[in-house]
């Protein structure tokens, strides 16, 4: 009996045997068109939960609170990515950075490490660098612009596959109360191969000034296939 056919996150689900070779150089990352139809509907309910989040963060606060772009991220995650009629599980950690290097140019840095055992033994792993703009809109809320490299590797046994190019997005952070951070973000990104939304919202806890906890969920959807990518994590956050 065969092994069972991994779903490879952002990679098409073509056998294992085939991974890498000229008839199939790299499970597609980022291929497909039924997406099209499927992806874009179940995207535009994030796209939906980001403005009303927007709304609610602009509503003012008791006290007024600027944001803080001098952070450090680490993360607990969990995706689930789906192509084909089939899921696979992953869980693994992230790291994340943001940096003012003037009152509006920032700095923006992510990396994320999963992996599965079932059905199929895969690790993952994705970097994200780049510059963003942002501008205040209001004495709580935070919008922004990003451009970022993003890199994406995945690994099954001795094979492995690589997928690179650029993300394009915009998102608002902004303080419902001053112990409240709403967060949300869309992006596109122009893979080698082929093309990807992506958009999730998340919700922080501050503690204190240095740090803050908080919930989030991503939504990613390729442009060319069924292929998604459900992702849940937890954030601890250390603010300098």
């Amino acid at each position: 009996m065969s092994a069972p056919n991994p779903v490879i996150p952002c990679f098409s689900t073509t056998k294992l045997a085939r991974f890498g070779t000229k008839q199939t150089p790299f499970y597609h990352l980022f291929t497909g068109r039924q997406c099209m139809e499927n992806g874009f509907e179940k995207l535009a309910h994030c796209v939906f939960a980001c403005l009303v989040l927007l709304l609610l963060g602009t509503a003012k606060p008791a006290v007024a609170q600027q944001q803080n772009w001098n952070n450090v991220d680490l993360s607990y995650q969990r995706d689930s990515v789906s192509s084909k009629g089939n899921s696979q599980d992953f869980q693994g950690f992230g790291i994340g950075a943001t940096m003012a290097l003037t009152n509006n140019v920032l700095v923006l840095g992510d990396y994320h490490s999963l992996s599965s055992d079932k059905p199929a033994s895969l690790d993952y792993q994705e970097w994200l660098v780049g510059v963003g703009y942002r501008q205040t809109v209001s004495p709580n809320t935070d919008v922004y612009a990003a451009v970022r490299y993003d890199r994406l590797n995945a690994d099954a046994g001795n094979n492995s596959a690589v997928n690179d190019g650029i993300a394009v997005g915009a998102g608002v952070r902004s303080s419902a109360s001053p112990g409240l951070t709403l967060q949300a973000h869309v992006d596109y990104s122009m893979m080698e191969l082929s093309n990807a939304w992506r958009a999730g919202v998340g919700v922080l806890l501050n503690l204190s000034q240095q740090f803050s906890i908080g919930i989030g969920y991503e939504r990613l959807a390729a442009s060319d296939t069924d292929e998604t990518i459900n992702s849940l994590n937890a954030t601890v956050r250390y603010h300098f």
